[in-house]
């Protein structure tokens, strides 16, 4: 007689692998999103200094100013929020031995919602800067809206016709179909792309003020290929895992890493125009108090740009 004669009731249970493999898979959110917390909290103790005295000491002087300050704070604070969320959805879902597709429906819904608004965020911020070097331009001004809620047109009705018709897997796996994952990268790429190429296309060429422009010009090509490079590799992470079965298990870091990375990306832009905004104030000597600015501040519209 032989062993599985002995038991069996329990051999047809060691024998389904796939509930075990569901359940195991549905861990990887888990341990996805507690690897995107410790992220964003490390970078916030990491830069909490900067934020206290560059960001929360200083006061907005205009708008615009009140704008990027709020784009700092919600990137910042929304992004901790989002990942402490994610947590608790994922520790839901690990309760599971398969996930109902209701709530992988809405599951996906938010994570679409999330990452819009944090793509939305920094690409606000990369215009305003835009906006600045070319001489806070109308017909610029113009040119940067039309593309930013493009964006928005273009992608609501993808997100609202093709999300509910997605069919998911025990674990919320799903294979996103190639138009439409084609579709939002072409969107999202060409809107870097042309952010990238703008920053490029202007340079400053006061010869008075040349040296002390040059770490400024630095920083905004820094940020600007740093930026599009982040977002690109988080894109094309989506698509391989979006596509690929293989990798439907861990497609689930996806989410958490793209909201680390958007929300690094946004602080780290409004930080670093901040201490150069205090550095410049600090070699001139100036006698004023520091103001919250950035470079809509840094910049001076009447200054020589080609």
């Amino acid at each position: 007689m032989t062993w599985p004669t002995l038991y069996p009731d329990l051999w047809p249970l060691l024998r389904d692998t796939t509930g075990r493999l569901e359940v195991g898979n549905m861990h990887v959110v888990l341990q996805a999103s507690c690897i995107g917390l410790t992220f964003n909290v490390w970078e916030f103790l990491v830069t909490l200094g900067d934020e206290v005295d560059l960001v929360w000491l200083c006061r907005p002087s205009s708008w615009t100013l009140r704008l990027v300050r709020g784009l700092f704070f919600f990137s910042r604070y929304a992004g901790l929020m989002v990942q402490s969320i994610n947590i608790v959805v994922a520790e839901n879902m690990s309760s599971y031995r398969s996930v109902p597709n209701v709530f992988c429906t809405r599951w996906i819904s938010y994570q679409i919602i999330v990452i819009f608004l944090f793509l939305s965020v920094v690409n606000l911020i990369l215009n305003l800067r835009i906006y600045a070097i070319y001489r806070r331009s109308r017909r610029m001004c113009a040119l940067l809206t039309v593309i930013f809620f493009s964006r928005l047109v273009l992608a609501t009705p993808f997100a609202i016709v093709y999300t509910p018709r997605l069919a998911f897997d025990g674990m919320c796996g799903f294979r996103i179909p190639l138009p439409i994952m084609l579709a939002f990268l072409f969107v999202e790429m060409a809107t870097q792309s042309f952010t990238l190429v703008l920053t490029f296309m202007r340079r400053m060429v006061s010869p008075n003020r040349a040296s002390s422009r040059m770490s400024l010009i630095s920083m905004l090509y820094r940020d600007a290929v740093l930026t599009y490079l982040a977002v690109f590799s988080a894109l094309a992470a989506t698509l391989v895992y979006g596509r690929v079965a293989s990798f439907q298990g861990q497609a689930h870091f996806v989410f958490p890493l793209f909201v680390s990375i958007l929300s690094t990306s946004a602080c780290r832009m409004v930080i670093d125009m901040q201490e150069l905004a205090l550095n410049s104030r600090s070699r001139s000597e100036s006698t004023e108090p520091f103001v919250f600015t950035s470079i809509l501040e840094v910049l001076d519209p009447t200054e020589e740009l080609v």
